[in-house]
């Protein structure tokens, strides 16, 4: 009797056993597969082709064909694509504007001056959020999409070119509020003529996003030297290319992936940054 009990509970715990094994192999398979995506040459450039060929033809229907997983993969993949096509950029700044253009940069600046937990913390997840707000919101029309669009949009343009000027308060927040109140009652009252308008537009709508993403960060620079202005085309093309990233992402996944990607692709170079500054306080 108490063998029988035995054996039964022995058989149970194999076959237990095996249940958990075959799991943990099944995930080791599927994270095989993945692994296999993300190191075929083949994806990186039908997803280069994709972004691209989106670009040129912009359109504003869902992509519903992949999962939350390969959508989180694909933002990866794009995350290497961004790089390794900017990163010649970076270094023909670097050539004719020398190192100085970097001590010049705000970020870096930050990273030096301010708590680096603190600019990360603001660089990862409040800036991207703001931005995406700004930038990428008002990509699918909806009338508080538009409005909030609106106000962040001249909001920071008024800020980038109109900080110094008297009324600053009124320029920051008065003149956007009112933009943004006049943007939400005239769609909402014409719901159906701005969503035909943004359908037909926009390719137009798309382009305005990423230029528009692309100047304002010339305000990255504390001051914008005639070098570093002659050389803008070079300087922002990395927020160009990343500002078509973002359009497709937006409009193509939806406004979270778009956020995730933007979070994670500031993620990446700050860390270099904060090591690059510990190893400098350890070692020199």
């Amino acid at each position: 009797m108490v063998h029988g009990i035995i054996d039964r509970m022995v058989k149970c715990l194999i076959v237990l056993l095996i249940n958990k094994i075959s799991f943990q192999l099944s995930k080791l398979v599927l994270l095989f597969k993945e692994a296999q995506i993300m190191l075929s040459f083949s994806n990186y450039i039908n997803l280069f082709k994709e972004v691209f060929g989106f670009l040129k033809n912009p359109d504003l229907k869902n992509d519903f064909k992949f999962s939350k997983k390969q959508r989180i993969i694909n933002i990866l993949m794009l995350i290497v694509i961004n790089i390794t096509l900017s990163l010649p950029f970076l270094f023909l700044t670097l050539l004719f504007l020398g190192e100085d253009v970097l001590k010049n940069h705000t970020v870096i600046v930050a990273m030096e001056k301010s708590n680096p937990i603190i600019v990360i913390m603001l660089m990862v997840l409040m800036i991207p959020f703001v931005e995406e707000l700004t930038f990428r919101l008002f990509l699918k029309f909806k009338p508080q999409y538009f409005c909030l669009s609106v106000f962040l949009l001249v909001q920071s343009f008024g800020g980038l070119f109109l900080g110094s000027k008297e009324n600053f308060g009124f320029i920051i927040l008065g003149v956007p509020f009112l933009l943004g109140l006049t943007a939400f009652i005239l769609s909402m009252s014409n719901k159906e003529e701005y969503s035909k308008f943004w359908e037909k537009n926009i390719r137009y709508i798309l382009y305005f996003s990423i230029i528009s993403f692309g100047i304002i960060h010339v305000s990255n620079f504390k001051e914008t030297t005639s070098p570093i202005l002659l050389m803008i085309p070079i300087i922002i093309f990395p927020q160009l290319l990343m500002g078509t990233i973002l359009g497709f992402l937006r409009i193509k996944y939806g406004f979270i992936y778009s956020f995730i990607y933007h979070a994670l692709n500031n993620f990446i170079p700050l860390t270099f940054v904060l090591l690059g500054n510990l190893l400098e306080k350890l070692y020199f």
